[in-house]
């Protein structure tokens, strides 16, 4: 029996039905929240400067990943993501379902179907400029596998997407060339969220806009 590999299913692409992958990344800040034993200043000046509450800065920012999947394929059990440490995603817990395999509309072959819920804690520097590793599918993405042939991978040096795989690095190469001012831009990667697609004023209703 051989050990998991890295390696894609995809001489039996045409066998799967359905699959896809969901992300929930959860941000720890390490931000608490002390409220002040005071009433508010009177005075304008020191109302200014004033707030009712203490930031206080516990630890280092981090991220938790939780990650979902589904996929179904006809004649042999599809390929899972492994329960394992990854890049630079700590595995700490998740689980796995597996349906009794069911025949397909042919009769004459099982359909599987497996499915799954992993958490992992992202060991790398937390900051929305390093973007979101989002995974890939069992079978090779036939956009990514177009961009290997024109676009180099790319050199992150930190966060979670230095210590990704190729299609990663090439979405963060990709990334890299997308100017939110130019009049028509694309992103084809699906593996990787990149940072550039984040706005800091939007919350705070303090936003620029160019060529308008």
């Amino acid at each position: 029996m051989s050990a998991p590999s890295q390696y894609t299913d995809v001489a039996q692409s045409g066998a799967y039905r359905s699959g896809g992958m969901e992300n929930t990344y959860t941000l720890e800040p390490g931000v608490f929240v002390l409220p002040v034993a005071e009433e508010p200043p009177t005075n304008t000046e020191e109302l200014t400067d004033w707030s009712p509450v203490v930031v206080v800065q516990a630890h280092a920012p981090y991220r938790i990943r939780q990650v979902k999947f589904s996929t179904k394929k006809s004649g042999s059990p599809p390929v899972l993501p492994s329960p394992q440490d990854c890049g630079a995603f700590t595995f700490i817990g998740g689980s796995l379902y597996f349906p009794s395999p069911a025949a397909d509309p042919s009769g004459s072959r099982f359909l599987w179907h497996g499915a799954g819920e992993y958490v992992f804690v992202e060991e790398a520097r937390s900051a929305v400029e390093d973007g979101f590793v989002l995974g890939s599918d069992p079978i090779p993405n036939s956009t990514y596998l177009a961009l290997r042939q024109i676009l180099p991978a790319g050199q992150p040096q930190t966060g979670a997407v230095s210590q990704a795989g190729d299609e990663v690095k090439i979405a963060y190469g990709e990334a890299g060339q997308v100017s939110l001012n130019a009049p028509s831009y694309s992103y084809y990667s699906t593996a990787y969220f990149p940072g550039v697609f984040f706005n800091t004023g939007m919350l705070n209703g303090d936003t620029t806009t160019a060529g308008l």
